[in-house]
Formats: structure tokens, sequence, C-alpha cells
């Protein structure tokens, strides 16, 4: 599976990131590529997001709590895909650490996304903590 890391600082302590991120529905919010999220319960969610103009859909199930320090998920359902946030307290804020490892079944999604992944995955998550920080000071 592929993977992708990325970090960031979000200016702010690690207990509202956590509760925000914890939440899961926000990221309609906080990610112009996610469409929609269906609560199923339980710790299920089906996302619905746009990415290099495909739609895709899949449902996850949250794997792991650990607050304020760990969040981690797993797809049951459409695009096979597990990640997780890792935050770390600093000086600035909140280190938040993204991991997530993907399969995309599609060749040609597969091609378009593996080369222009470095910059969605970078964008996105500039995008993400920009929109949290805003959020957050609400």
């Amino acid at each position: 599976m592929p993977q992708i890391k990325h970090e960031g600082i979000v200016k702010a302590d690690p207990e509202p990131v956590f509760a925000l991120i914890s939440r899961v529905e926000p990221f309609v919010e906080l990610c112009e590529a996610v469409r929609d999220i269906e609560v199923l319960g339980d710790g299920h969610y089906r996302w619905h997001v746009r990415v290099a103009g495909f739609k895709l859909q899949f449902e996850v199930e949250v794997t792991e709590i650990e607050p304020p320090s760990r969040f981690a998920w797993q797809s049951v359902t459409g695009i096979p895909n597990r990640g997780s946030y890792t935050l770390t307290p600093v000086a600035e804020g909140t280190h938040l650490h993204l991991s997530l490892e993907y399969e995309l079944g599609n060749r040609l999604l597969a091609r378009v996304v593996a080369g222009t992944t470095r910059s969605i995955v970078n964008r996105v998550s500039k995008e993400i903590v920009g929109n949290m920080e805003e959020l957050l000071a609400r």
C-alpha cells in the first residue's frame, strides 16, 4: 500500500485539536476535497471525497481513540485505507502527524494520484491545519 505521512503545527493545545479530529464530521469544513461524511453510528462513517477530479466513497471505522494523543481508523468498504493522527504538545501548540495508507484499485486513478500525491497532501494538510485553527478560534 502506498503510504502518505505529513506533519504540521496547530496553534492550539492538544485537547481541543483532538476533540475536533475525533468528532470526524467537521472534516467537511476542514477540507475542500471532503464533500460529505455520513455518520453511520458506532464509530462508523461514510466519506464522500473528490480527488484529482474523481469521486470516491468509502466507509471507515474508528479503531483507536487515546485522548488527546492518538486517533486511528481503517476502511471497511470502498477504497482500502487506514491511518492515524498522532498529537504531541509543543511550545507552539500541537504537533500533528498524519499517517495514511491506501490502495486504489483503478490504475488510471492510481497513476494520477501517484503523480500528484505530494502536492495534494501538502495542500490538503495546510488547508486542514489552517481551517482547524480558524474553527478552534470560534
